[in-house]
Formats: structure tokens, sequence, C-alpha cells
């Protein structure tokens, strides 16, 4: 096997680790001050005052984590700056129509995801979801869904999109593809949401790809929370079970519209979306490719997979 490649997706599943381990970590002291901070809040009165602390201290820790990640996995892999945070200015029209159908494809993908798991709950299967945490006051709603929106949007982008795809693309764009979605899975914290991620990682993927650049993608990843943060926060506070039912129709509708529309448009101007040339600076068999996905690097992530899903099944019928 590619001694080179072998040790690209051992440094991979080195980073998942890291990842894994840092929220492990500092989960509990932030749950137990986030908390605490909220509960004053009520005492309190002071509910917007208290909400932002709390919202500060939930982002102060996940950019602890994602920061501290992004160093080691920088000091891991050794390369380039210039390579592994490709900030190149995309043209403005192809980041306008690209950033709009993978925002929209994000909406959509979010709906089947709750339809599988709908299915899975009608034969007794529940999966362990993380709880919403919903604000009473516009003033942090937006806060909220700011920080949901810019954090991930560039941490995760120069993590995932960045320092692993971008090392994994001299062998294989197809291999970059899709290991730095499984990673960007795997670091999500329950099975249904590393489903979503999966599918949105490798569409974030192909559109840095693309695009040369991790602009559109943080684009894209931003307006994709921000928005669903705060639709979430609408639905659940300021609005009746018939008018969510109407918003819920009227936006995966519009959704859709949007995503055919935005596909064609660019597909006229710069051909299909989804299509990228396969780039092989090093030549791969399909023998090193199989001893790749046989590896035990590999094998360990597919472990981790499995408990993921087996612990959200578990969690979900106990």
């Amino acid at each position: 096997m590619n001694t080179n490649l072998k040790s690209s997706i051992t440094n991979v599943s080195i980073v998942v680790f890291i990842v894994l381990l840092f929220k492990s970590v500092i989960r509990i002291p932030t749950y137990f001050l986030y908390n605490f901070v909220r509960i004053i809040g009520e005492l309190s009165h002071f509910s917007f005052i208290t909400d932002f602390f709390a919202i500060c201290l939930t982002f102060l820790s996940y950019s602890i984590v994602m920061g501290l990640s992004i160093l080691l996995a920088t000091l891991i892999f050794q390369m380039p700056k210039k390579i592994i945070f490709p900030f190149n200015k995309p043209y403005k029209e192809f980041t306008l129509l690209s950033v709009t159908h993978t925002v929209s494809i994000g909406f959509i993908l979010n709906l089947a995801v709750m339809v599988i798991m709908l299915l899975f709950g009608l034969i007794g299967v529940n999966f362990k979801l993380d709880e919403p945490i919903f604000y009473h006051n516009i003033p942090s709603i937006l806060l909220n869904a700011l920080f949901i929106g810019i954090f991930p949007a560039i941490f995760e982008e120069m993590l995932f999109r960045g320092i692993i795809l971008q090392s994994l693309r001299p062998y294989s764009n197809n291999i970059a593809v899709f290991v730095s979605a499984l990673a960007f899975a795997l670091c999500h914290n329950n099975f249904p949401q590393a489903i979503f991620a999966f599918c949105m990682g490798i569409i974030f993927a192909i559109l840095t790809i693309r695009s040369g650049s991790l602009i559109p993608s943080i684009i894209a990843h931003f307006i994709y929370n921000f928005s669903g943060e705060i639709l979430s926060n609408i639905s659940n506070h300021f609005i009746t079970l018939g008018a969510v039912l109407f918003l819920n129709i009227f936006m995966y509708l519009s959704m859709s519209l949007f995503a055919v529309f935005s596909y064609k448009l660019f597909k006229n101007k710069y051909g299909s979306i989804y299509w990228y040339p396969n780039l092989k600076e090093q030549p791969i068999t399909n023998l090193q490719i199989k001893e790749m996905f046989t590896s035990i690097p590999f094998i360990m992530i597919i472990v981790v997979c499995v408990f993921l899903f087996m612990q959200g099944v578990i969690i979900g019928v106990l």
C-alpha cells in the first residue's frame, strides 16, 4: 500500500479521535456551568444577560475544542498553510448559485433524515438526540443563531474541508471527499446527525474542490446553520402548530424549487455542480484502495461509526 496514503489515513483517524476526546472532556464542566448560569437567570429575571453568558460559555468551550484540534491537526499533517487553507476568491456568480443550491439541498436532506428517523421510530427503534436549546427573547435567539452560524462554519470547514480534504487530495479526490465526509460525520454527537453530516460533508467537499476555495462552503455552512436555528426557535415559541406545519411545507417546497433552479443555472454556465476531475498526482491501484479500506486506522473509524449507531439505538430503546 502507498505508505504516504496509509499515514494520511492514520492521521485522519488520530484527528477524529482528538476531536471526540476533547468534546468528551469539556462537555461535562460546560454542561454544569451552562445550566448553573441559566438557573441564575431564571431566578433573577435577567434572562438576556444570563443567556448571553451561557451562549458565550458554550461557544468558548466549542472554540477551545476545535481550535486545539485544528492546531494539532496542522502539526500532524505538516502541510503548507496555503494548501490546507485555500481562501482563493471565487467568482461571485459561482458562489451565489453554488451556495443557494447547497443550502437548499441541506434543508431537503434534513427532512429526509427526519423521515428516516420517523420510520425507525415506527418499528420501535429510537435514536438518542441532543435536546434542542430554545431561548425566550429575540436578542438571545439572534445571538445564539449568529454564533451557531459563525463558529462551526469557520472551524469545521477549516478542519474537514481544509486540513483533512486537502491533505488527501494528492492521492485521489474521490478518497479525499469520502474520508473527509466520514470524519465530519463521526465528529457529530449522534447517529441521525452523523447521517446528515456525512451527506453534507460530501457536498461541502465537492464545493470546495470545484471552487478551489473554502469560502463558498463556509458561507453555505453559515447560512444553513443560522437560518435553521432561527426557524427552529420561531417554530417553537412564536407560532401555532398549524402555522408550523404550513411554514414547513412552504419552506421545503421553496427549497426544492431553489435547488432545481440554482442547479440548472449553475450547470448552464459551469457544468454539473457534482462533477469534479478525480485528479491523482500519485498512481493508486484498486489493490491499494482495498488495502486502505482494510487498514487498522480505517477499521477503527468504522468501529466508531458502529459504536455511535448502537449507542443511539440502545439509549433510544431504553
